[in-house]
């Protein structure tokens, strides 16, 4: 709901729908892009969210990274 609800919010003045198409076109290479998005949007359900968390987030897909700075913090 939420990521169609910002998708929707992006279009609301006719700058922003003119902005969403063009985006549309220039990356999707189709300004319905924008529309077929927001109608599958509509389209996903709690079960896909499960899966997809299950499948992706998990801790055999996990990474992590440490940064260690050296030195005292300070340029040169």
């Amino acid at each position: 709901k939420r990521a169609k609800v910002e998708f929707i919010m992006a279009g609301e003045s006719v700058t922003g729908q003119a902005q969403m198409l063009g985006m549309a076109e220039v990356i999707a290479g189709d300004y319905q892009w924008y529309q077929d998005t927001l109608e599958a949007l509509d389209q996903i359900t709690l079960d896909d969210l499960r899966r997809v968390k299950k499948t992706y987030l998990n801790e055999d897909n996990l990474n992590v990274g440490l940064y260690i700075p050296q030195g005292n913090g300070q340029p040169g």
